[in-house]
């Protein structure tokens, strides 16, 4: 009894783990926005990993390969979470980028339905660059806040540059404020956003992360625009790579013009988008509509 008990547990067990996702990856270990948190970008692929490790830690700075299984959402909230089975140290230098350096951020000039001036990020960056300050990273992005929808309010937009911790002093007397748990390497610059037009209008705008029992977790946008014309198409697709905070989904609006003559009525246009997600989102972020609009959680 005690034996088919025991063959029954190792089978459960040899079950539960198969049905976890396996995932690798490689690059440089750095600390986490939050207290003993350690995180990795993969080098291939450039996804962000919040790591787990059941035994000694390697050092933050430290290049390793890993191979482990997806967990839970954590306290660390950055990332993809990553229980470590083994890893190995690589012999490959890494910047010990975490406790060095820091994001500074200010306001781009948008405001919400299009309105506002938009500031490039290459032009802020000279404020900072002409007080002597050094940019090694920069990235356009969100401040993390939720905004009622008001054509002409704030969206949220920043232009964000990461700096050497002792030019922060120097920063802030430009105006720039300081992202909180910014010691954490961002992503990449963010490629060149494909702003439909100045005037684009979008309303209507909802969201809703779908937890009901029985069905996939799915994340769900809608939302009309509308144009002065007949023949318009909007499309939306998550952004590559997305911003500092994981918590907030940033999506690209993609408009297509029409390619012959149309009607030259004002034509209100519906879209859509829908991803099967278990991840936590409090946002979601529109580029080029200049929206931010909170998300709700049916359960």
């Amino acid at each position: 009894m005690n034996k088919t008990l025991v063959l029954v547990t190792l089978f459960l067990l040899t079950t539960l783990a198969s049905a976890q996702k396996k995932v690798s990856g490689s690059g440089c270990l750095e600390a986490g926005a939050e207290d003993g948190c350690m995180v990795l970008t993969d080098q291939k692929t450039g996804t962000l990993y919040d790591l787990k490790f059941s035994g000694k830690k390697p050092d933050v700075g430290t290049a390793i390969t890993f191979d482990g299984t997806e967990g839970e959402i954590s306290e660390c909230q950055q990332g993809t979470r990553v229980n470590v089975s083994k890893y190995t140290v690589l012999k490959m230098k890494c910047d010990k980028v975490s406790g060095t350096t820091v994001v500074v951020y200010k306001y781009d000039g948008t405001r919400q339905c299009g309105e506002g001036k938009e500031i490039a990020l290459a032009e802020m960056e000279k404020e900072l660059v002409s007080a002597g300050i050094t940019v090694l990273d920069r990235m356009k992005d969100h401040d993390g806040k939720m905004y009622p929808q008001v054509c002409g309010g704030a969206n949220g937009a920043i232009n964000a540059y990461r700096i050497a911790k002792k030019d922060k002093a120097k920063a802030l007397n430009l105006g720039f404020k300081v992202r909180e748990g910014s010691d954490h390497k961002p992503t990449k610059e963010m490629a060149t956003v494909n702003t439909p037009s100045d005037d684009l209008m979008c309303y209507d705008v909802t969201a809703w992360h779908n937890r009901m029992p029985g069905s996939k977790p799915t994340l769900h946008v809608k939302g009309k625009c509308k144009f002065p014309k007949a023949g318009y198409k909007v499309e939306l697709s998550e952004a590559v790579p997305q911003g500092l905070n994981p918590r907030i989904l940033i999506l690209e609006v993609k408009v297509t013009s029409p390619s012959g003559p149309t009607a030259q009525v004002e034509t209100e246009v519906e879209f859509q988008y829908s991803k099967e997600t278990g991840a936590m989102y409090d946002a979601v972020t529109l580029r080029g509509a200049t929206l931010s609009i909170p998300v709700k959680t049916t359960t």
